[in-house]
């Protein structure tokens, strides 16, 4: 057992001696992402705030009952932005609508609290009616809105914009109906003045630009939870898994060198394991991959604010960042072998490599988060690694979930790590 982990620090110490003399394998390593994550940062910023057009589901929890609940789901169903997910307000409480919408399950829930209709029909016939005091109206209804912490402000501003126009038309609609009938009373009563003979009544026309419905923006999460979404909450974690992935194509370069330069078949001369081998690579560039990925946040944190960008925080959830990194590591490191294994050439590593990363990033989320995509893909995105790493950073970051509570895409990840690793090594001892 001693010679074994002697054998894997020898292997270790190998590797970082290969790795500083590739000086241009890390200029690509660590400069790819960083450039990656600043130009697509910068260049996300402003459209994901003017984007929102795609069409969006929403949890719809109907606590009211009345004609405000009925106006504002026909006047949604009627929109071509929003398709509603009912839930019976009489046996679905607003806790458990809120913790679907924070699970991730949905990106938005709307709430309207019980007695809200009443309350707003009973506020305007009060401000239009004929005898009505004059002055501003008294704070109006609010209707609820949780979103997800992990939405982007393109999709929160474009939800936001659909339900305030829905709430505005319903309010107008009541006003106009109820001036109508405060006009109609007094023609009939022939309290009309024409002329400046008397006092002119008040038809309560101050106030059909008071808001007595409004919107209530809430995040479905805990107080504690303080990062707020924005491309570089959610670019910082997807460029870094990014990049830190491509760490699989010099793995995979390093096997191959060593495997057609025969290298290889003289280390397993040596009174040492294929395995052992193979986890002394693993721990040398997990080493790179986790400096790739300090860098970036360096990045996220101290050089954006002077690019006019939101820093990058993590907000005390060190502990489950470093775990999830070195899964993804792993899951990285564990492909970059595999790659290594299966291919015989570097040309062959390198061009496989790159196009199966590029669109396991795109699948997984990197590129498009996945409740912006069509339904077919995010469910093929479930089987993405780099969705997986991606989901359990922002479950943390956004969510501010424990280990405990991203375990399911942690164990994926290792998973798939232990599968290629078992794969790789089955396929080098056949060769042998």
């Amino acid at each position: 057992m001693f010679k074994f982990f002697n054998h894997i620090i020898a292997s270790t110490w190998k590797e970082t001696l290969l790795l500083r003399r590739d000086k241009a394998g890390l200029l690509v390593l660590f400069f790819m992402p960083a450039a990656l994550v600043i130009i697509i940062t910068l260049v996300q910023e402003n459209i994901m705030e003017l984007s929102g057009e795609k069409k969006s589901a929403i949890l719809f929890l109907d606590q009211d009952h009345g004609q405000i609940a009925t106006r504002l789901r026909q006047s949604l169903h009627d929109s071509k932005r929003v398709t509603l997910v009912e839930l019976d307000g009489a046996t679905v409480r607003r806790d458990e609508a809120i913790a679907r919408v924070r699970r991730g399950d949905y990106q938005v829930g709307v709430i309207i609290p019980e007695g809200t209709s009443t309350r707003l029909e009973a506020r305007i016939e009060t401000l239009f009616a004929a005898d009505a005091p004059s002055g501003k109206a008294s704070d109006g209804d609010l209707i609820l809105v949780y979103f997800d912490p992990g939405v982007l402000p393109g999709f929160r501003s474009g939800i936001l914009a659909a339900l305030q126009l829905a709430t505005f038309n319903i309010e107008m609609e009541l006003k106009v109906k109820a001036l109508q009938e405060n006009v109609a009373v007094l023609l009939a009563g022939q309290q009309m003045m024409m002329g400046g003979g008397g006092k002119k009544p008040d038809l309560g026309l101050t106030h059909l630009q008071e808001n007595l419905l409004t919107i209530s923006e809430e995040q479905a999460g805990s107080k504690r939870e303080e990062s707020a979404p924005s491309a570089v909450q959610h670019n910082i974690p997807a460029w870094a898994l990014f990049g830190l992935f491509f760490t699989c194509i010099p793995l995979a370069g390093s096997l191959l060198v060593e495997r057609n330069s025969g290298i290889w078949i003289r280390l397993m001369t040596m009174p040492i394991s294929s395995v052992s081998l193979l986890i002394g690579k693993i721990i040398g560039y997990v080493g790179v991959c986790f400096s790739q990925i300090l860098l970036i946040v360096l990045i996220g944190h101290f050089l954006f604010p002077t690019l006019g960008l939101p820093a990058f925080t993590i907000n005390g959830h060190l502990v489950p960042l470093v775990v999830i990194s070195l899964c993804c590591s792993l899951a990285a490191c564990g492909y970059g072998v595999l790659l290594g294994s299966v291919c015989t050439s570097l040309e062959q590593a390198s061009m496989f490599g790159s196009i199966s990363i590029v669109i396991t990033a795109a699948l997984g989320g990197v590129l498009v988060p996945p409740y912006a995509m069509p339904g077919v893909m995010q469910r093929i995105s479930g089987f993405s690694p780099l969705n997986w790493g991606l989901s359990a950073y922002q479950d943390v970051l956004l969510r501010g979930s424990s280990i405990a509570q991203i375990s399911g895409d942690l164990c994926r990840l290792l998973a798939f790590f232990l599968v290629l690793l078992l794969i790789s090594w089955w396929l080098n001892r056949r060769s042998q």
